[in-house]
């Protein structure tokens, strides 16, 4: 909007000086355009921008004499004081150009702020963006830590089964060493401890038609190796290769026990064999085990492990 304070239409020329007047309309134009397009893009600033606005339209409209910053004026301002100068000395065209490059510097503010209302916005932006990233993962390690807490839950029900269950194995394992002679172990039916089988060569040794503590030494051996029982009640033997072992002379209730060095998995029993649990130990890959055996009705020997890895 073109300023009446500097419009030239039906004024006189008074000493050539109406030319400046039209300078000045020129340069006043030029600044409402300037003005007209800040704020033009300044409407466009979102409401976190509307402090710049502001203060644009300030430095633009303040009324004259009312500071828009500590000895800082509107272009409005200059723009008044200039046509005051310009009417009071109408050949001094310098000070309306001052006035003119005055409006222009704060035309040049107004441009600043205009860019810092957009760089608040795109900041306003951004930050709008990490609250909804940050919201994100947030969720994200919910459900992260939902999940961990399912897993440990888990975890802890698994640790208490498997304390139960290593509770059970204990006593199942204490019931295989040291449950009463005669008595048959938990589930196993015709199976016993080891105390009872060791209760049992006891008696059959004390009640046995056979020489007590006879044993045969039968030093390094491989292949087939016979266990006479007429005439031992001891085998010791070490295992230098793959053995098979054969009983003879048994009698039903009768117990020997064999001395085995080195046994590991070479050594293999007679048919007929049957061990607690049903599950053939392994024996002492470098080392000596003690092993019993009775012979319960004719061809079945029930087996088991007195000792294992002797030093």
């Amino acid at each position: 909007m073109a300023s009446s304070y500097y419009d030239s239409a039906g004024k006189e020329v008074y000493d050539g000086n109406i030319a400046y007047a039209d300078d000045v309309n020129t340069i006043n134009e030029a600044v409402n355009t300037a003005f007209e397009v800040v704020e033009a893009e300044i409407a466009q600033v979102n409401d976190d921008a509307d402090q710049w606005a502001t203060e644009a339209q300030a430095w633009a409209e303040n009324p004259e004499d009312a500071e828009v910053e500590v000895g800082k004026y509107s272009a409005l301002h200059h723009a008044a004081k200039a046509l005051a100068s310009a009417t009071a000395a109408s050949g001094s065209a310098s000070t309306a150009s001052g006035a003119a490059s005055t409006a222009t510097t704060q035309a040049g503010l107004a441009t600043t702020a205009k860019n810092n209302a957009v760089t608040a916005q795109t900041n306003a932006e951004t930050a709008e963006t990490n609250a909804e990233t940050a919201e994100t993962n947030a969720v994200t390690a919910k459900n992260a830590a939902e999940t961990a807490q399912g897993l440990a839950e888990t975890a802890q029900g698994l640790a208490e089964t498997a304390e139960t269950n290593a509770g059970a194995s204990e006593d199942m394992a204490q019931e295989w060493a040291e449950k009463a002679e005669d008595s048959a172990i938990t589930d196993n039916p015709g199976s016993y401890s080891s105390y009872h089988w060791a209760q049992k060569s006891q008696g059959f040794a004390l009640n046995s038609p056979y020489p007590l503590d006879t044993l045969q030494a039968k030093g390094s051996v491989s292949g087939a190796v016979a266990c006479d029982a007429s005439l031992y009640d001891t085998f010791t033997m070490t295992i230098t290769g793959a053995t098979t072992l054969s009983y003879s002379n048994l009698a039903t209730g009768r117990t020997f026990s064999l001395v085995i060095t080195n046994g590991g998995t070479s050594v293999t029993f007679p048919a007929g064999t049957v061990w607690p649990g049903g599950e053939v130990p392994e024996l002492t890959a470098s080392g000596t085990d003690r092993v019993v055996v009775q012979e319960v009705s004719s061809g079945v020997y029930q087996t088991s492990l007195a000792g294992v890895a002797y030093a």
